[in-house]
């Protein structure tokens, strides 16, 4: 239960991060934030303890769609990062309310 509460707290925290800051690398921790959450979700859903012997073990469907989440959040948070580097060269500033102005 704690894991759930973590992971709602995460997505939280993400969902935040993304709406109210305008600096580029705090949307971009956001957006982490967020995957992160995701992936823990998906791996913590496939546990399941057997009441007689008490082994625990995963969903082999739960662990295979959180190996290609973390795969795909990968992915994801290179183009990102890529993207906020070619911004930051071409703007010279983090900042989302300054690059609209600058029409460049």
């Amino acid at each position: 239960m704690i894991v759930y509460c973590l992971a709602l707290t995460l997505i939280a925290l993400g969902i935040y991060g993304l709406l109210a800051k305008k600096n580029l690398l705090k949307i971009f921790f956001s957006v982490s934030f967020m995957e992160l959450a995701v992936v823990l979700l998906f791996a913590t859903a496939g546990y399941r303890k057997e009441i007689f012997s008490g082994k625990i073990e995963m969903s082999p469907l739960s662990e295979s769609v959180a190996v290609t989440l973390l795969i795909a959040g990968l992915v994801i948070t290179v183009v990102f990062a890529a993207l906020v580097i070619r911004l930051k060269e071409k703007y010279g500033t983090f900042d989302i309310t300054a690059m609209r102005k600058l029409k460049g």
